[in-house]
């Protein structure tokens, strides 16, 4: 009774797996293997699906080669998938209404993602003033291509609702992300929001590690010493008795004091959290895993 559901199920992992490859520049998949493990109890079960593959770039005699296959039949399961995504983006087409769970949760179920659908349910997280819980939030958001969540950003960083905020960067945590272009962008703009929010996301760690990572790494500690602008904007508003200066908190878009060093969000006067965390702490620190990354190299290859 379940095969259809794993049918499912093995279309999404196979369809993440390669989304994972192309983000490489990979072209193939070497050496797929998925493992389906059932785990029972209470009268019910819940099946976990893993892939493994290494992901290659195969030179274009090869891929003529593999590309003269013919495939002559498929399973109604994977047309039935195929016909339910169409429905999905066509639903999207008509209604760009998107904050109705279930469809969201459809979205995931049958991998429904390009860039105009992840910019539109992003949107829609961002305008709403009654958000799902930060559970469901990120469980959508997880979901979303990597690349579609940074093109986001880089329309948006400015302008996104401290709730949205946090979940994405629990899901960029989650997920291990690091984009170095990306980072040293947008930590030189003008903007103080989006550059101190770019200062949040340099925190993050990533699952593993290469030995080109140590110089990106190192760059990025040079630029936050040495070129990054710490400074907060005051921002002139009127009041009762006259005129009177307040910043803007980086981290959750509210008004302070301009002598205030907290905010209500906990940040402190640079939007960062835990209090003490200052610019130059996470330049040294990213300085000190730059090294790191150097010297566990070393070990193994001298």
């Amino acid at each position: 009774c379940y095969k259809k559901e794993i049918s499912k199920m093995k279309l999404a992992a196979l369809s993440e797996i390669k989304s994972e490859a192309l983000k490489k520049g990979a072209n193939a998949i070497l050496c797929l293997k998925m493992d389906l493990d059932e785990i029972s109890g209470a009268n019910k079960s819940m099946f976990m699906i893993s892939v493994y593959g290494s992901a290659v770039k195969l030179k274009d005699s090869v891929l003529k080669s593999s590309n003269d296959i013919n495939i002559d039949e498929l399973s109604s399961e994977e047309i039935h998938i195929t016909k339910k995504r169409n429905q999905l983006k066509s639903i999207l087409k008509q209604d760009n209404n998107v904050s109705d769970k279930i469809y969201l949760e459809n979205l995931v179920e049958y991998n429904v993602w390009d860039k105009e659908i992840s910019k539109a349910v992003l949107q829609e997280f961002n305008s709403s003033n009654d958000l799902e819980s930060k559970e469901f939030t990120e469980k959508i958001i997880t979901a979303i291509p990597i690349e579609d969540i940074e093109n986001y950003l880089y329309v948006h960083f400015p302008n996104i609702k401290k709730q949205l905020w946090d979940s994405v960067k629990t899901v960029l945590k989650n997920r291990g992300w690091f984009n170095y272009n990306f980072l040293i962008q947008h930590l030189g703009k003008q903007n103080h929001i989006t550059r101190f929010r770019a200062l949040q996301l340099c925190i993050i760690s990533k699952d593993t590690y290469s030995e080109s990572d140590a110089l990106k790494i190192k760059s990025l500690s040079e630029f936050i010493s040495n070129e990054f602008d710490s400074d907060i904007p005051l921002k002139e508003v009127p009041s009762l008795v006259g005129n009177k200066n307040i910043k803007i908190c980086p981290n959750c878009l509210t008004q302070r004091k301009a002598n205030n060093d907290y905010c209500e969000c906990s940040a402190n006067s640079y939007g960062l959290n835990p209090y003490s965390l200052t610019p130059d702490k996470i330049a040294r620190d990213l300085r000190e895993t730059a090294r790191a990354i150097e010297d566990s190299f070393k070990k193994y290859y001298g």
